[in-house]
């Protein structure tokens, strides 16, 4: 691998071949060395200057000073002959002695001290290296300049035996091009020695990267889980994820790391988990169910998504209840399983909610008050879905569904760019079952709250609240292989 001295070098004789061949050129080109035994990524970033202007993602890091150029380690910036050009800090970014039209190469390194810092749940982005391993998203390490580029190379110089899976399109090995800026930070990548598989549908791309021990071994584990996830979503909403006007869904990168917590967010389109491998059956439940909640995102938030936060029960909570199908019908968890998590998870998530009884769960919903409200939003939202489907099925006799409802969003709006309304929703959900716009009244708009046992015992099964739970079991006297209203909704029996 090449020193510090030597990459810039290297990057400043580059420069000049190009600026000598062609008088200039607007490439964006960033190169990442990753150094793990200093727990640094050095970055060369070449470019043409928009104006003089540096500057690093604000999204996320938000709890730190100077949020991800606190992690910014000797930026330097040279012009194409060579000469270094004085560089000021600011809380703005970086001001360079160097105009606009300028060709410039900038080096500087990313420091891999995230984990030093607390992060809220959801990981936020957060670098990190391991043993196996370095993570990061794109917010994290780019430097840019200007709002417009377009066509960005990204390639790695990488230690031996290493290689590496990014989320933007790849272009050969250990290199790849974002499509903006909005691309290279909106984005992730691991490099190491790690497992991964892909699958493809329709022009649609899923890559997995898992790393770690005991996580790397449940290889075909996840695979099986991947595959039969995707198929699902796939069918029930009658094809791939569509991007909004000048977007792309065409890849997804799920990365999972090994750690000591179980822990998930989203960057962009894509995924980033750690997981617990030693954590019990619970941490294992919900590891699945985070990819597969996050996943259905791409349909049902991405796609489509609503035109207001207060609809944001619907689309959390309603991707909770599909993320529940998916992952049944797939066999990833037993009945039983299934049980426990939406006593043990959700219900009581949602009546530990100090808004529960008190605020709806659309108020809830909004900005940053989602995230306080968990068990309202996601809990409250599952139940509230559940018991439409419920209402929907019974109604029209077997013949429709709330799948109608979240089919007819995606092909009325997925990738318009245009979000639904309050009204877009209810009306087509009191459509096919009159008379739930009152109960959405009381209980998603209102501040009542979800029947979700006398839902469940409308589905068929024995469901109460006993002692602050949520005991849900099958009916003693339902002979053995009938299927009730349930288990047309969750995929049948064991």
């Amino acid at each position: 691998m090449m020193t510090h001295t030597l990459r810039i070098a290297s990057a400043v004789l580059l420069l000049s071949v190009l600026a000598f061949a062609s008088g200039t050129t607007d490439k964006t080109i960033y190169t990442l060395e990753i150094d793990p035994e200093r727990n640094v990524i050095e970055v060369s970033a070449e470019l043409t200057l928009e104006d003089n202007r540096l500057y690093i993602a604000e999204i996320g890091a938000s709890q730190i000073p100077k949020r991800w150029a606190a992690f910014v380690r000797d930026l330097q910036v040279r012009i194409s002959n060579g000469q270094r050009v004085e560089v000021v800090e600011s809380d703005e970014g970086w001001t360079v002695s160097a105009g606009k039209g300028e060709r410039v190469s900038i080096d500087y390194a990313i420091a891999l001290e995230h984990e030093k810092f607390e992060w809220p749940p959801g990981i936020d982005g957060a670098a990190y290296a391991r043993e196996w391993g370095v993570f990061s998203v794109g917010r994290a390490f780019a430097v840019m300049n200007g709002e417009n580029r377009t066509g960005i190379d990204i390639s790695f110089d990488l230690p031996k035996d290493w290689r590496v899976s990014g989320s933007w399109r790849s272009t050969g090995e250990n290199s790849f091009s974002a499509d903006n800026n909005n691309d290279l930070t909106e984005s992730m990548f691991f490099a190491g020695d790690y497992k991964s598989f892909r699958f493809q549908r329709d022009g649609f791309e899923l890559e997995f990267a898992i790393g770690g021990p005991g996580v790397a071994d449940q290889e075909t584990e996840f695979s099986n889980l991947a595959k039969g996830v995707l198929e699902y979503y796939v069918t029930l909403m009658g094809g791939v994820p569509k991007p909004p006007p000048g977007s792309r869904l065409d890849k997804v990168l799920v990365v999972i790391n090994k750690g000591d917590t179980t822990d998930g967010e989203v960057i962009g389109n894509h995924i980033s988990m750690i997981m617990n491998p030693s954590g019990g059956l619970m941490s294992q439940t919900i590891s699945r169910f985070l990819f597969a909640h996050e996943f259905f995102h791409l349909w049902n938030g991405k796609s489509f998504f609503p035109e207001s936060f207060s609809e944001e029960w619907f689309k959390e909570g309603v991707s909770n209840f599909y993320t529940i199908k998916a992952l049944r019908n797939t066999g990833a968890i037993s009945e039983q399983e299934l049980f426990e998590v939406m006593n043990g998870l959700f219900y009581q998530r949602y009546r530990q909610d100090d808004a529960f009884g008190k605020r709806s769960i659309s108020e809830v919903s909004s900005g940053d008050e989602k995230h306080a409200h968990w068990g309202m939003v996601y809990g409250g939202g599952l139940f509230e879905g559940i018991c439409r489907d419920v209402a929907i099925r019974k109604k029209s006799r077997g013949e429709q569904s709330l799948d109608d409802v979240i089919k007819g969003l995606f092909s009325d709006f997925g990738g318009s760019g245009s979000g639904y309304s309050r009204n877009d929703l209810t009306s087509r959900i009191e459509k096919l079952a009159p008379g739930s716009v009152e109960d959405l009244r009381e209980r998603v708009y209102g501040a009542g709250t979800v029947p979700i046992d006398a839902c469940l015992r409308d589905a068929g099964l024995d469901a109460s609240i006993s002692d602050g739970n949520l005991v849900i079991k099958r009916k003693a006297d339902t002979p053995v292989g009938e299927e009730v209203l349930f288990d047309e909704m969750f995929g049948g029996r064991d």
